[in-house]
């Protein structure tokens, strides 16, 4: 298996075990320690991402973040005061109270749990082989993020994209996960590196 040795970017590999890979994965750690400005950062491993893992209260809560989406569009649309989606916040974290350490954020419960923070983005896969990897990534581990190739070129790409520029404060005169109309366009200009 291989390991970054250096810098991200730099190209710098070491071959380490495979054994040594799955425990690092699962387990993780000061995982680039050698590696020089990044000596105490702590990457997680699927054992920490795996915080929530009651499927009762994971089913409860995402019910209640759905219930939530509700409010965060009203109030987005000028339906509601912003007043009602912090009552709403705070009524869910009273709720889920011994359950907020699960959460990427409990003041932003419709992150969702850590478990979210495992990312399945897959380019083209045989037959059957994304089932299996929604199956573990979904069903099992419990995160939204499995995205695979679609019949759009870059539509991975795209939904990401989407999802990670989701906004918390919505601003109208920002648009999220757009793409140049280059065909249409008359000048185009490439930065130059």
């Amino acid at each position: 298996m291989l390991k970054r040795a250096g810098k991200r970017g730099e190209n710098k590999w070491i071959t380490i075990p495979f054994e040594q890979a799955i425990q690092e994965i699962v387990e993780g750690g000061a995982l680039f320690k050698h590696v020089p400005g990044e000596e105490n950062r702590h990457v997680p491993g699927l054992r920490e991402l795996w915080a929530l893992r009651d499927p009762k209260i994971a089913k409860a809560m995402a019910e209640d973040v759905a219930n939530l989406k509700k409010v965060i569009k009203a109030v987005r649309k000028g339906k509601q005061p912003e007043s009602t989606l912090h009552d709403a916040i705070r009524a869910f974290q009273q709720k889920y109270r011994e359950h907020l350490h699960t959460l990427i954020d409990p003041n932003h419960p419709d992150l969702g749990p850590k478990n979210n923070q495992l990312v399945f983005n897959w380019g083209r896969v045989k037959g059957g082989r994304e089932h299996l990897i929604r199956r573990f990534v979904v069903d099992a581990f419990g995160s939204v993020n499995a995205h695979g190739h679609t019949t759009v070129c870059q539509g991975s790409l795209y939904f990401t994209g989407k999802a990670m520029s989701e906004q918390w404060s919505y601003d109208p005169r920002r648009i999220t996960a757009r793409k140049g109309d280059t065909p249409e366009c008359r000048h185009a200009h490439r930065p130059r590196a």
